[in-house]
């Protein structure tokens, strides 16, 4: 069972899903999914695996916005994108790896 994310008005959420997710305790990008929430800017979930938007949707609650990135192969760093939306500053990074 998933996290439970308390229902509010409208709950917005960025779900950024990769095959190549560099997580804290590995050393090596592996497939994952991550979710965070808009409003607060905190990873609210990490999910190892390649998710689809239907996968997801039965955890988030029913009146969320979300927004999926489909990074395919790109390397997604859940800790620098959690930094990025929790200090909110006019930020420009693209990584090309």
């Amino acid at each position: 069972m998933g996290p439970f994310y308390p229902p509010t008005s409208m709950s917005q959420f960025l779900v950024c899903s990769g095959q190549r997710v560099l997580l804290p305790e590995t050393d090596i990008p592996q497939p994952a999914t991550v979710v965070i929430d808009i409003s607060t800017g905190k990873i609210t979930d990490v999910r190892l695996g390649k998710h689809s938007r239907s996968d997801l949707t039965l955890y988030l609650p029913s009146n969320s916005e979300i927004t999926w990135v489909d990074a395919g192969n790109k390397i997604i760093l859940p800790g620098l994108v959690e930094y990025v939306l929790s200090n909110p500053i006019n930020v420009n990074i693209q990584f090309d790896l």
